[in-house]
Parts: C-alpha cells; sequence; structure tokens
C-alpha cells in the first residue's frame, strides 16, 4: 500500500467522521430548538392557565360588587320612599290640624282641687289646655325629624351589615 493511498484513505475517514459529526450536531441543535420551544410552550400554557385562572377570580368579584351595588341601590330607595312617606304622614298631621280635625291636648291635674262629685270616687278634677298651632306644627317637626335620622342611622346599619355579609361571603371561599 502506497502512503498515498493510505493517506487519501484517512482523508476519506475523516471526511466521513465529519460529515456524521456534522450531521448529528444538526440532529441535535434541531432537538435542542424543539426542546426549547416546547419549554416555551409549557411556559406560556402555565401563564395562560394562570391568567384564565385571575380572569374567573375578577369575574367573580365584579360579580359580587355589582350585586352590592345593587342591593345599595335598592335599599336607598327604599330609605327614600320610607322618608317621603314620613314627610307626607307629618304633613297630613299638619293639615289635620289646620283644619280642626286633629286637638292637641295637654293633660293638667291640679293638686289643690277638691274633687268633682260627677268624678269616680277618689279622682281629682282634670283640666285641658290646647296647644297652639304653631306649637303642635312644631312639635310634629322635630317628631318628623327625629323619625328620619333613625330611619337613616336604620338604613346604615343594614348597609354595614350587607357589607359585613359580602366580605364574609368573599373570604369563605
Amino acid at each position: 500500500m502506497t502512503p498515498w493511498k493510505w493517506f487519501g484513505g484517512v482523508i476519506a475517514l475523516a471526511l466521513l467522521i465529519v460529515s456524521i459529526s456534522a450531521f448529528v450536531s444538526w440532529i441535535d441543535a434541531r432537538g435542542y430548538k424543539r426542546a426549547s420551544v416546547e419549554c416555551k410552550a409549557e411556559d406560556l400554557q402555565q401563564t395562560v392557565d394562570a391568567s384564565n385562572t385571575r380572569i374567573a377570580e375578577l369575574e367573580t368579584a365584579l360579580a359580587v360588587s355589582k350585586s352590592a351595588a345593587q342591593d345599595a341601590a335598592d335599599r336607598e330607595q327604599k330609605l327614600q320612599e320610607q322618608i317621603q312617606n314620613g314627610r307626607k304622614e307629618i304633613e297630613t298631621l299638619n293639615a289635620g290640624l289646620r283644619s280642626g280635625a286633629i286637638r292637641l291636648r295637654d293633660k293638667f291635674t291640679c293638686a289643690a282641687a277638691k274633687p268633682d262629685s260627677n268624678s269616680a270616687a277618689g279622682q281629682t278634677p282634670e283640666a285641658r289646655a290646647g296647644f297652639d298651632e304653631s306649637d303642635a306644627e312644631a312639635a310634629f317637626a322635630i317628631a318628623g325629624d327625629g323619625d328620619e335620622a333613625i330611619r337613616e342611622l336604620n338604613a346604615c346599619i343594614d348597609q354595614l351589615n350587607a357589607d359585613r355579609e359580602t366580605l364574609a361571603k368573599r373570604h369563605e371561599r
């Protein structure tokens, strides 16, 4: 065997090894790229799943908020109706007072008075005096203002209790 043949065979063998090595590297690089793409796809899927979970949580919170807002609006409407009814009642009382259909009286007893022969045994005679119309209207106005304040405070208590229930339901989840 001549050295040139032997050298040609070595070169051919070296070229074959380099070709196989390049082919394996190319296949390995494609596999790495594929693995990298699969890893990125898994990361993206995890991100999408987390986003979908968060969206569901936000939709639930939004539904609860809308429900709570509607409940608050209903309570406010009910309060306004009660206030209007209370004001109408006071106006009705004032109108009755002005027309004479309603008369307010204050009961007075005299300690020094002698029992009346027409009264039951042992009872002292009573005298009655009527309220001035303006005083009666002022008393009605004060009572109406007090009733309105009580209704508003009760509405605040109802709203507070509703908010507590909403928060309790939210924390149960």
